[in-house]
């Protein structure tokens, strides 16, 4: 069975009749205490793309005075508002913290490593790179390079991945 093509363009594009206040108002009745509209805040942030989900975290912000992951954290609860709140994080800092969990655990887990680097542009890999080292201080690449689980020749790969010296064009 051949592999499905890989699309330039990502899955969720932007929506076209968006109105982030409109987007806050409705959050901000589905979060009000005793309603809690489930549906309403999923449908809302997991058919946004991440522009859009920012321009609704500084309109909810402006309308109500919250910040909507706290508001999110006092109505939901688990793994549904790990989620949410994953949603409304920047995708680089997203990825750099996966990233993290991924190679400090015991015994690296290379296949979320290898995912996350292996699937991305260079451009995309850069702005991993930079919000890694703004979350923990130090290069994504001194960690890989330093983790003494991984074989040297994929030591080698993501190695060369980080440096940008593999041209990733899908």
């Amino acid at each position: 069975m051949p592999y499905p093509r890989h699309h330039k363009e990502p899955t969720l594009r932007p929506i076209l009749e968006f109105n982030p206040l409109i987007d806050a108002r409705k959050l901000k009745a589905a979060l009000t205490a005793g309603c809690h509209d489930e549906s309403t805040v999923i449908n809302i942030l997991t058919t946004r793309s991440y522009s859009q989900r920012e321009e609704i975290i500084i309109a909810y912000h402006d309308t109500t005075g919250h910040q909507l992951s706290q508001d999110l954290s006092s109505a939901f609860s688990s793994k549904c508002l790990k989620v949410l709140l994953a949603l409304l994080e920047p995708p680089d800092e997203f990825l750099a913290k996966e990233l993290d969990k991924a190679l400090n655990r015991l015994g690296t887990d290379s296949e979320v490593v290898s995912e996350i680097l292996c699937t991305r542009s260079n451009a995309k890999i850069s702005g991993i790179q930079l919000a890694y080292l703004k979350l923990h201080g130090k290069t994504l690449l001194s960690v890989i390079s330093s983790e003494f689980n991984l074989s040297l020749d994929y030591k080698e790969l993501m190695s060369m991945l980080l440096q940008l010296r593999i041209v990733l064009s899908w």
